[in-house]
């Protein structure tokens, strides 16, 4: 259904057959991105992996804050 003339952005699944598309158009599922991250942060080792994760993991939930933050009209245009 999609092809390489697709102008929407697409929200793709990290699934190999969206790489047809212009790499512009791809938005990733971020349910999928923070259980990477969450895998990242149980690492079995709990070495600098682990760590990342972690930091991943907060900085995720930040951006979703700030977004909350600007829907709700507390921060401007500029500040996000």
């Amino acid at each position: 259904m999609l092809d390489k003339q697709c102008h929407a952005i697409v929200i793709i699944y990290q699934w190999g057959s969206y790489n047809l598309l212009d790499l512009i158009r791809h938005q990733l599922y971020w349910a999928h991105v923070i259980r990477n991250f969450q895998q990242m942060a149980e690492y079995s080792s709990g070495d600098l992996m682990s760590h990342i994760g972690k930091c991943l993991i907060r900085f995720c939930h930040s951006v979703f804050r700030m977004q909350h933050c600007y829907e709700q009209g507390k921060i401007t245009d500029i500040e996000w």
